[in-house]
């Protein structure tokens, strides 16, 4: 797919031997795959710089979640292969994505004027994405079922499938947990009142979401439980079948 354009390569290392790659735009490099709203075919190269500075707050993201929680730091080692980043030209109207199990281990970030916080906070919600797809498939008894039940978000008002949002509780705890980490251990950090506000609207959001999810499908044991205090641990075991929460 690449050829000989490894310019648009980048090795992030992730400790013990783990690397991930990330991959920078290119003219046409998902049109193949993704609609042009999502990544415009005509997408420019970035320039050395450019690259740099993503490189940069991409490694200092991954740095972050690493030292806020090893759990989800090596989830992400094992679920995720490739960081794709987004084309500037979308500027912040798109976020980031991951394509589900049709596209495994790549998720879509867009860097563009993100701080490593913002990075950070986008690679652990598109991760725990591809975790929970990824798991469902090969454990499909675990999966959450609401026939033509959809939610709108209490976060960014976006409408999404019951499903999209039974991981978004589980998302916005973990994301609650990586911004007060980041705050607590970051003395001078310039942005912490944003990233206070942001932890309130999410606690809100997990109130009324959980009160939305209660009302549309059964919930089994594990899973409502798991709800309650989703804790890396107890989602790695709930993902994997590894053993009843309790």
């Amino acid at each position: 797919m690449l050829n000989d354009q490894s310019h648009l390569l980048s090795r992030l290392d992730t400790g013990d031997d783990h690397h991930i790659w990330i991959l920078y735009p290119s003219e046409r490099l998902f049109d193949d795959f993704l609609e042009a709203d999502e990544y415009p075919p005509g997408s420019e190269e970035l320039t050395e710089t450019e690259r740099r500075d993503i490189d940069y707050r991409i490694h200092k993201a991954f740095a972050l979640i690493d030292e806020f929680s090893k759990i989800w730091a090596n989830e992400i080692r094992c679920v995720i292969g490739t960081i794709a980043v987004l084309p500037t030209c979308l500027g912040r109207t798109q976020r980031h994505f991951n394509c589900r199990t049709p596209y495994c281990g790549v998720i879509f970030v867009n860097a563009f004027g993100m701080n490593e916080t913002q990075i950070a906070e986008a690679i652990l919600h598109e991760s725990i994405h591809q975790l929970l797809w990824q798991g469902w498939e090969l454990h499909p008894e675990f999966q959450v079922s609401a026939e033509h039940a959809d939610i709108q978000s209490p976060v960014t008002g976006n409408v999404r499938s019951v499903q999209v949002m039974s991981h978004a509780m589980l998302i916005y705890t973990a994301t609650i947990e990586l911004l007060t980490h980041t705050i607590r251990t970051n003395e001078y950090l310039d942005y912490a009142g944003e990233l206070r506000s942001r932890v309130v609207a999410l606690k809100r959001g997990i109130r009324v979401l959980n009160a939305q999810l209660s009302n549309l499908i059964n919930m089994d044991a594990a899973l409502e439980i798991l709800l309650d205090n989703a804790t890396p641990e107890r989602v790695v075991q709930y993902v994997y079948g590894l053993q009843a929460v309790k």
